[in-house]
C-alpha cells in the first residue's frame, strides 16, 4: 500500500474526532461530489482518508489535486483488491475517534457527522446509521427510513443500515471488513452488521442525512442473484436451520419489495 501525501503539508494543531474512510475505484466521475460533502461538513475536526483501490482513471490526480487546498485530505494507494482491502487499509491509518464510512459515488449532508457525533456523544452509543434517500442525475427518491435500533433479527429480514450512513467509536468497537472472493458475490456489509449485532447495539438515527447513487446495475436482473446471495449467507455463514432460514427469507423477500423504489419519486432540486 502506498501513502501519497503532498510533500509541503503541514500538521494540524487540532487532532482530528472523526476519520472518513472513502474507499475508490475508477471514480474519477463522482469522487469530487463525494469529497465535497465530507470537506464541507459542520463538524470540522476530520482525517480523510481516500482509498485508491487500484483505479485506471482520473480518480487520484483528482484527488492529488484536492489535497493541495485541503491538507486534512490523505491519499492512500493500493492494487486493485476490492471495497472491503480498501476500507481495511484505510482504518489501519486511522488517528481519529470516530469512524465514518462514505462511499465515493454517494454524498452527505452538511450536518451528518455533527448530528450522527452529539447523538453519540450524548447517549454513550458507539454505532450509528441514519436514514437516507436513494439518488439519480434526475431524481431522488423517497426517504428510507430506519429503525432506532438494527438488532440481529431485523438485520435477517431487512437491510436497514448504508455503509454511508455509519459512524462507529473506535475506542469500543474494532471493525474489521470480510474480505471475501470476488466471485462469491456475498454482501460484506451484511456480514459485518449481523457479526456486530450479535454483542453491539446498533442506533438508528432518524433524520436523513446521506444521498446513495443508483447505478444502472441497481435495476437489473441482478436482485435475483443477490437474493440468492442473503440465501447463501443464512444457510453458510449464519448456520440457520432450512426451517429458520425459509421463514426469515420469505419475510426478506416481502420487505424488499416494500422498499423498492417508488414509481413517483421526488423530483430532484
Amino acid at each position: 500500500m502506498q501513502r501519497d501525501d503532498p510533500p509541503s503539508r503541514t500538521a494540524d494543531i487540532n487532532p482530528p474526532l472523526v476519520a472518513v474512510i472513502i474507499p475508490a475505484h475508477n471514480a474519477a466521475a463522482t469522487i469530487l461530489e463525494a469529497l465535497d460533502s465530507a470537506i464541507t461538513q459542520t463538524e470540522k475536526r476530520l482525517q480523510i482518508i481516500v482509498v485508491d483501490d487500484g483505479s485506471t482513471d482520473q480518480t487520484r490526480e483528482l484527488v492529488t489535486n484536492i489535497q493541495q487546498s485541503d491538507k486534512r485530505v490523505q491519499l492512500l494507494s493500493q492494487h486493485n483488491q476490492g471495497v472491503s482491502a480498501a476500507r481495511n487499509s484505510g482504518l489501519k491509518v486511522v488517528q481519529a475517534r470516530y469512524v465514518a464510512f462514505l462511499d465515493a459515488d454517494d454524498k452527505w449532508l452538511p450536518n451528518k457527522l455533527e448530528i450522527q457525533l452529539t447523538f453519540m456523544q450524548s447517549t454513550g452509543a458507539t454505532f450509528t446509521f441514519t436514514a437516507y434517500r436513494k439518488f439519480s442525475t434526475q431524481r431522488l427518491y423517497r426517504q428510507r427510513d430506519v429503525p432506532q435500533v438494527a438488532t440481529y433479527n431485523t438485520l435477517l429480514v431487512s437491510r436497514p443500515i448504508n455503509t454511508s450512513s455509519v459512524v462507529f467509536d473506535t475506542t469500543a468497537l474494532t471493525l474489521n471488513w470480510p474480505e471475501l472472493p470476488r466471485q462469491s458475490g456475498l454482501h460484506e456489509d451484511l456480514l459485518l452488521w449481523l457479526r456486530l449485532s450479535k454483542t453491539t447495539m446498533l442506533y438508528g438515527i432518524k433524520d436523513d442525512l446521506c444521498r446513495v447513487r443508483i447505478g444502472r446495475e441497481s435495476r437489473s436482473s441482478n436482485k435475483a442473484k443477490s437474493a440468492l446471495n442473503v440465501w447463501r449467507i443464512y444457510r453458510t455463514h449464519e448456520h440457520l436451520t432450512f426451517v429458520r432460514a425459509s421463514t426469515v427469507f420469505v419475510r426478506y423477500a416481502f420487505n424488499a419489495l416494500l422498499s423498492y423504489e417508488p414509481l413517483r419519486p421526488n423530483k430532484l432540486s
